[in-house]
């Protein structure tokens, strides 16, 4: 029972310094405290409501976006999540609004996770390169801007997560996304 209570009150502590931390996180990369809180907040309630991990959803806003609610990429893509017009237009969100910039995109990366069986690797890619590519190479498209775009997630995922997990995505045949420079003998 003691160790039982133990385990729940450490959980509970770990959490609760988890989000503390990825909370500030936030702050440091985000100057305008507000724009900062809210982005956090909005990412937390988002990530729960669609069971995404929130620190893979933070890597994701980092790598799109820089954390710059106003970006807009030279193909389009707008705000914090990089949501392209037409995604916008299908989900019925302002991409302009932040709030709605990262609900759609973490619905819509949900969405890329169960088409692609929760694979990690093939969901960023088709989140970078359009789902598809994704079928159309029956893999990780051989984009050199998508390998480096998931590797860079990945990385972020890892550090803000305090781990050294390393991703594989062997669900389809043509090739084998190897990540964390280790060679996979198949």
């Amino acid at each position: 029972m003691k160790k039982k209570l133990f385990l729940l009150f450490f959980n509970f502590v770990f959490n609760a310094y988890s989000v503390q931390t990825l909370g500030k996180y936030y702050e440091q990369k985000i100057i305008n405290s507000e724009v900062a809180i809210n982005a956090y907040n909005d990412v937390n309630r988002f990530s729960s409501e669609f069971d995404v991990d929130e620190k893979l959803i933070t890597a994701i806003i980092q790598t799109e976006s820089n954390f710059n609610p106003t970006a807009i990429s030279k193909k389009g893509a707008i705000g914090f999540m990089q949501i392209m017009p037409k995604t916008a237009e299908l989900l019925n969100i302002d991409p302009y609004d932040s709030t709605q910039n990262i609900y759609a995109g973490i619905k819509y990366f949900k969405q890329l996770l169960e088409i692609n069986n929760n694979n990690i690797p093939l969901a960023l890619a088709a989140y970078n390169a359009g789902m598809g590519n994704v079928v159309k190479y029956d893999s990780i498209p051989p984009f050199l801007e998508t390998q480096l775009y998931i590797e860079k997630v990945l990385k972020t995922y890892n550090t803000l997560s305090g781990t050294k997990r390393t991703f594989y995505s062997n669900e389809f045949t043509n090739n084998s996304f190897e990540w964390g420079g280790e060679e996979n003998e198949n």
